[in-house]
This record gives C-alpha cells, sequence and structure tokens, in this order.
C-alpha cells in the first residue's frame, strides 16, 4: 500500500490487545485533510476501539498514530488537539446546549469572540 503524503490522521502497524486476544492487528489507515470516512462493522469488531485509540483513551499494544503529522500515539487526550463525540449521550443535563457545545473550547482557552463564532457555525450546521 502507498502511503499518502502529509495525512491529517495516519494509523501506522496499529495493534492493540486485551490479555491474549488481539482486538486491532497490524492496521494502516491514512485519512486526507477534509476526507470523510465511515468504518462498517458488526458490533465488536473493533470501531470504537480503533476511534479510542486515536482520541487516546485507550494505550495500544504497538504501532504509532500521527495527527497532522506529531506522532500522539503516547500523549494525553487532551493534547492532541481532536475530539470525540459519543454515540451515547455524553451531556451535562446542568448546562445549556451552548454551554455544553463550548465547554471544550472554554477548557482549551480559546477567546470568547473565537467560542462564539464556533459555536454559530456549529449551530447552523446542526440546525
Amino acid at each position: 500500500m502507498t502511503r499518502m503524503e502529509n495525512p491529517s490522521v495516519s494509523i501506522q502497524d496499529l495493534s492493540l490487545n486485551f490479555g491474549a486476544v488481539s482486538v486491532l492487528e497490524t492496521l494502516n489507515i491514512d485519512v486526507a485533510e477534509g476526507e470523510f470516512i465511515v468504518l462498517l462493522g458488526p458490533s465488536g469488531c473493533g470501531k470504537s476501539t480503533l476511534l479510542n485509540c486515536i482520541a487516546g483513551l485507550l494505550d495500544v499494544s504497538d504501532g504509532r498514530i500521527f495527527i497532522k503529522g506529531k506522532n500522539v500515539t503516547w500523549e494525553e487526550p487532551k493534547d492532541r488537539g481532536i475530539g470525540m463525540v459519543f454515540q451515547s449521550y455524553a451531556l451535562y443535563p446542568q448546562m445549556t446546549v451552548e454551554k455544553n457545545l463550548s465547554f471544550g473550547l472554554r477548557v482549551a482557552g480559546i477567546p470568547r469572540v473565537e467560542i462564539a463564532k464556533r459555536i454559530a457555525r456549529a449551530a447552523e450546521i446542526l440546525q
């Protein structure tokens, strides 16, 4: 397989084991900037596990994960510059929709004006 030049996300020879059980084995994926991909497969095949590895929520057994050219394999989730939306609801019920949408941006120290722009854009996209 030919490697893509400057992928936005690059998974190289990624493996993940839970004890003696191999969940992901020598996986290679390159995702271009702006590319939209879909992971399809039956329940338990490793789709969410892969996303958890990319987000840093699971430590890989082998291989490397690059985001925008930076090796983030052993970086903390907060230092990867990405977010993850879970399938089940993961909202703070005491917060408004706007506060839930802006939470990560506020924690990251993004200026209020920029947060407002991003929230307005997200609201427009999501209707």
